[in-house]
């Protein structure tokens, strides 16, 4: 009799302890689920990129702009953010790969002449894209440099205010232009329809869609925010440093959430 009361305990234990195993999964798992994307978009990978560039004009027609060089008609990075086919996005992967301005070191003249920002430095700003949208990317971008180094690349070879100029379509305080018209003018220059985004009627900015080679493609309309079926593009607005350049502000995308 106590070999069979000794043979149930055991089993009665096991059965506890596997219970609590499945538990204890079960509870990890939901863990995961609620604690944000990062953790469980971290495994989920992503299906393509947004390269993001903005026309600092909207913004500098009407404030002064001390950290963006007045180019002429010139786009400024945003950034390049992987994204899902279902309009969602990772974000804030993985907290091992903290911004190091060290490694991009020699793109640094670059880097402020192309991805400016107005708030609080350049170097915060490009903290916050990497740590939320490169370390989401890292299958292809392995390090930070050449995460920037390859943006910059993609910056040089899609010229997109070169391509809105062959179509005849400048900055203007008067001119305002069907979107449809600027979406065509990207096509005929690189064989693909981008996102355009507005505020207030004036041209925000251009999104490209690219797959993970880095390969434009077509951008789904339906994920477009804002609906603008004509723009303005304003000359860009200047002001002076105090080191005596004429520079202007970009335009921080203001509808999403400083992405």
């Amino acid at each position: 009799m106590d070999s069979c009361l000794r043979a149930l305990t055991l089993v009665s234990l096991l059965c506890i302890a596997n219970s609590a195993r499945l538990l204890s999964s079960n509870f990890v798992f939901k863990h995961k689920s609620a604690s944000g994307v990062a953790l469980q978009d971290e495994d989920r990978g992503f299906d393509y990129f947004m390269f993001v560039r903005q026309w600092p004009g909207s913004f500098c027609s009407k404030h002064a702009c001390p950290l963006v060089y007045n180019r002429g008609f010139h786009f400024t990075i945003h950034g390049l953010w992987p994204n899902y086919n279902d309009g969602t996005w990772p974000q804030f992967c993985n907290k091992d790969y903290d911004f190091d301005e060290d490694q991009i070191r020699d793109l640094l003249d670059e880097l402020r002449s192309e991805w400016p920002t107005v708030y609080d430095s350049y170097e915060e700003f490009w903290d916050h894209e990497w740590s939320k949208h490169g370390t989401c990317a890292l299958d292809v971008f392995p390090t930070e440099h050449s995460y920037f180094k390859n943006i910059l690349k993609l910056h040089r070879r899609y010229d997109l205010a070169a391509a809105l100029g062959q179509a005849g379509i400048l900055p203007s305080t008067e001119t305002v232009y069907r979107t449809k018209d600027v979406v065509n003018a990207i096509y005929n220059a690189y064989g693909v329809r981008p996102l355009v985004h507005c505020y207030d009627g004036e041209l925000s900015e251009i999104w490209l869609c690219l797959d993970k080679k880095l390969r434009p493609f077509d951008c789904d309309a339906s994920h477009e925010r804002n609906d603008c079926q004509k723009v303005k593009i304003p000359p860009f607005g200047k002001t002076h440093h105090p080191e005596g350049q004429e520079v202007a502000h970009q335009q921080e995308l203001r509808l999403v959430d400083a992405e």
